[in-house]
């Protein structure tokens, strides 16, 4: 519900006695060229702005389905103040984890554990 245009499902298919599900591709328009990124920090807040505002835009379009929040209860909630401290904390905690994962796969890459 809160794709703006999800991938339509277009055929259940079995190969080699596994089973797969055959999407719509998503455009290569939408992919961030993060190269880009590496050059400029005004790069990356450019890149987390654009995707804050875009899951703000899906948090909106699926308000008030399925039991979730309304638009009014996400706007009180978002104009208090409490849980953003534990935010910031929990994102600053999570990239220490990221950044492990991402040496701990660098390692197993760089010894020849990944395979294309």
């Amino acid at each position: 519900m809160m794709q703006y245009a999800p991938p339509r499902f277009m055929n259940a298919l079995s190969i080699n006695d596994e089973e797969f599900v055959l999407k719509q591709l998503q455009p290569s328009a939408q992919k961030i060229d993060y190269a880009l990124c590496q050059k400029k920090m005004r790069n990356v807040e450019t890149v987390m702005t654009t995707m804050a505002q875009a899951i703000a835009s899906a948090q909106l379009r699926s308000a008030s389905r399925k039991g979730s929040a309304s638009i009014d209860d996400l706007v009180k909630f978002s104009l208090q103040s409490f849980w953003q401290a534990e935010m910031i904390q929990t994102a600053i905690d999570y990239r220490a984890v990221m950044k492990n994962y991402f040496k701990e796969y660098r390692d197993q890459y760089r010894a020849g554990k990944m395979s294309v």
